[in-house]
């Protein structure tokens, strides 16, 4: 195969030399070639879609050489076939909505969490839709939960196509004619969708996560179509579950973007409101002491990519390798200030940079980003955010590309997809040693596709 060009690796159409033919009106000379008008248009996409290919089956294949049981390739053909997941979300969710039925009067955090010590960590808000499906329906907790599990099968689906939408705008096509040639990047982008590590965790785990990554990838394609409104809303949903991506509307209010701001207000007042009034609102104050326990012990398992769970697995506070239901990392000083100095530090940047411009799909990914990485306990799954983020990311750096090194720029990205797509076990046998924090190769990845975020040129590669 012929080593790519800038232009073919970019998704740019060659520019030829200007003829009279160019100014030719339609219907004339310039329709009348048919299919060979959209052929340099249809080569770049071509050699995308090879190259994609080439990193689904570089992906793979690192899968088969890995631990056979806990690799992207062995998630993802379970999460193909519709395998039977866990629970970890909804589990903890139905267990909260048990207590609330029982005992309406009874504080649910003080006693799931810091009585029981079950780790529902999840806001009043987060329980209001299943409640209220469970009741409408009538089915049992286990059908009910096996149904959630098949919605997220089928945001999986929604997920792939959207990255595809998302990397498809970003190659910006030059010819119209071959906009129905960017369809030999789907097969691709899927096959890349369900070999994603982080994603694939967090359907096999049942994780309510899995839907958030869609909202998420969806808010950005909204905004990319200047749709902030629709955005807003979908990040309201998201915050109904998770809380601090509340700060995203910060962000959104500091660069006037009120549209955002209100429709996101819309949807989770009342949101808020209708679960004060169905559970006590009293519930809002007891999950603040939850949010404060969280940050100052968060959690030592080598899944928490975050600098809390580095900075806890290399003052040895708690087994990192062992996953404890019940029981959080002794609280550590050196933990707790560093985990709240950098979290200040990425959301102050976040929230100050660019921040007179008009923002784009790349400023908001920067800051949802930024939120994920600056949490105490920022799980593997919870970097499934990574692979939209990508595909909107990708195509710019190609095309920033130095004309004489594309092979170069484009073998290192394929290298942070691969470390930040797959599950490293080989770094276990790390962990009682110094050079420990190589378990956190997630956690640095997304540093890494954030400094790319912040170095993208100003403006739009490809506008449309």
């Amino acid at each position: 195969m012929p080593a790519p060009d800038r232009a073919s690796l970019s998704g740019r159409t060659p520019i030829a030399p200007r003829s009279a033919d160019a100014t030719a009106p339609a219907g004339g000379r310039a329709a009348s070639t048919g299919g060979r008008a959209a052929a340099p248009a249809t080569r770049p996409l071509l050699r995308w879609a090879f190259w994609l290919w080439v990193l689904a089956g570089v992906t793979a294949v690192l899968g088969l050489l890995l631990e056979p049981r806990n690799t992207s390739l062995f998630y993802g053909q379970r999460m193909l076939r519709l395998w039977v997941p866990g629970q970890d979300s909804w589990r903890p969710m139905v267990t909260a909505i048990e207590l609330l039925r029982a005992e309406p009067g009874q504080g649910v955090y003080g006693h799931l969490f810091f009585t029981l010590r079950e780790k529902f960590q999840y806001p009043i808000t987060s329980l209001l839709p299943l409640d209220l499906l469970q009741r409408v329906w009538g089915a049992p907790w286990p059908r009910v939960m096996h149904a959630l599990n098949l919605v997220s099968w089928a945001g999986v689906w929604i997920l792939g196509l959207t990255c595809w939408r998302l990397l498809v705008g970003s190659l910006g096509r030059a010819a119209a004619g071959a906009r129905h040639d960017a369809w030999w990047l789907l097969p691709p982008v899927l096959a890349l969708t369900f070999l994603f590590y982080p994603l694939s965790r967090s359907f096999m785990l049942g994780q309510i996560q899995t839907w958030l990554t869609v909202a998420l990838a969806l808010a950005l394609l909204a905004w990319r179509g200047e749709r902030t409104a629709l955005a807003g809303v979908l990040l309201a949903l998201c915050c109904a579950v998770k809380p601090h991506l509340g700060v995203v509307f910060l962000w959104a209010a500091l660069r006037s973007q009120w549209r955002m701001v209100a429709a996101g207000a819309l949807v989770l007042v009342p949101f808020a409101l209708a679960a004060g009034l169905v559970y006590g609102f009293g519930h809002f104050a007891d999950y603040v002491p939850v949010l404060q326990y969280l940050s100052r012990h968060g959690e030592a398992f080598f899944a928490n990519q975050s600098v809390n769970g580095l900075m806890n697995r290399l003052l040895a506070t708690a087994p990192a390798l062992d996953w404890q239901p019940n029981a959080f990392p002794a609280f550590h000083p050196v933990v707790f200030a560093t985990t709240m100095a950098s979290s200040l530090l990425l959301l102050g940047a976040a929230l100050l940079w660019r921040r007179r411009a008009v923002p784009d799909a790349h400023d908001l990914a920067l800051m949802l980003l930024s939120v994920t990485i600056a949490a105490p306990i920022a799980w593997e799954h919870h970097y499934a955010v990574l692979l939209p983020t990508l595909a909107l990311l990708v195509p710019g750096w190609m095309a920033d590309a130095v004309p004489a090194r594309p092979r170069m720029r484009a073998a290192a990205l394929m290298a942070l997809f691969v470390i930040v797509a797959q599950r490293l076990d080989i770094t276990h046998r790390l962990a009682d040693t110094w050079m420990n924090p190589l378990l956190s190769y997630l956690f640095f990845g997304a540093l890494a596709v954030l400094v790319l975020l912040y170095r993208r040129p100003p403006r739009p590669v490809f506008p449309q």
